[in-house]
């Protein structure tokens, strides 16, 4: 991306999506998650890195929201070149991060991150900045 790109939506009890196709990226917010509707924000980092805020930062949801993101065009497109076999990723590792991709910042949590057909499929119950790292 060569730049930031970002959606917003009300999303309530009966779930919804947040799309940013420019990014390849899609959040599934699942019926339940919520208890109210809530203004939830997806923003894409420009750059080729795989990362991505969400915010309200800090919101937790019942049920977790499924993430997949397309690596073409990212530092991942590997991952196609290289034929990788659906399933569960031992070399990428997602990181839930606080402070600055570009000037610093600390892992806070890591997390799975699975491969099927060109998406990379993660779970999350909360929102913050995530990243896919090597």
């Amino acid at each position: 991306l060569l730049d930031e790109m970002s959606t917003a939506r009300q999303v309530g009890p009966n779930g919804g999506t947040l799309r940013i196709k420019q990014a390849g990226i899609v959040v599934k917010v699942p019926a339940g998650a919520l208890d109210e509707s809530v203004h939830l924000r997806l923003v894409a980092l420009p750059g080729d890195d795989v990362a991505f805020e969400f915010e309200p930062h800090g919101i937790s949801f019942n049920q977790p929201l499924e993430l997949r993101i397309f690596v073409e065009d990212t530092e991942l497109e590997y991952l196609e070149d290289q034929n990788t076999p659906n399933g569960p990723l031992d070399d990428v590792t997602g990181v839930y991060w606080e402070g600055d991709l570009a000037t610093g910042f600390t892992i806070l949590e890591t997390f799975p991150v699975e491969y099927y057909d060109g998406r990379l499929i993660f779970e999350t119950d909360h929102f913050s900045g995530y990243a896919l790292a090597m």
